[in-house]
């Protein structure tokens, strides 16, 4: 009787302290950990405008617009954050850094915020993932309001930042005509 009890008793603390969702790298799981160099894997970029209708107060859509941008060999981009609410933002172009950006972010939950003054959200973040979207609203005019409401989703992986280069890797050093044209003839 003693043993079945022990059983019981140590059966519920091990099932009744974990319980789905404890780890902060769960799948779907924005409150976990952010740090880390990301590849920027692909953008959807949404753009909806138009005017606001003077008598009913509705939104009468004008224009849209929607640019997918994935990852290649020839552009990467990399988010990186780190411990000290550090960031920074990272182009490449052939194998040779083109953009460099550096911010300070806050995470609170699945809100990020950078610099104060500009914050989205995340979707999923994972060992390996990270999902997240911003929007953006605009109206401006006198006697027509007009609007324009974007919204940005990036998908992105974990990854080791490039090293940074000055010039393409890929890059040969160029031969003047005089100097090919010698080459050639003394080649035959």
């Amino acid at each position: 009787m003693k043993n079945i009890l022990s059983i019981l008793v140590v059966s519920v603390f091990l099932f009744g302290c974990s319980k789905s969702g404890d780890s902060p790298n769960d799948i779907n799981d924005p409150s976990g950990s952010i740090l880390g160099t990301w590849e920027i894997q692909s953008e959807t970029y949404t753009s909806v405008s138009g005017y606001i209708d003077p008598v009913l107060g509705t939104e009468i859509e004008t224009d849209s617009y929607t640019d997918i941008n994935t990852s290649n060999d020839t552009v990467k981009s990399y988010l990186v954050y780190r411990y000290d609410n550090t960031h920074t933002y990272y182009t490449y172009f052939l194998d040779t850094l083109q953009v460099e950006s550096d911010y300070t972010y806050v995470k609170n939950g699945d809100e990020v915020t950078l610099d104060s003054s500009w914050s989205y959200t995340v979707t999923t973040l994972t060992n390996n993932n990270l999902s997240f979207y911003w929007d953006d609203t605009y109206q401006w005019g006198d006697d027509t309001t007009f609007f324009e409401n974007s919204t940005s989703v990036y998908q992105c992986i974990k990854s080791e930042l490039p090293s940074i280069t000055t010039e393409p890797l890929n890059k040969k050093k160029s031969v003047s005509g005089y100097n090919s044209f010698l080459n050639r003839r003394e080649n035959r």
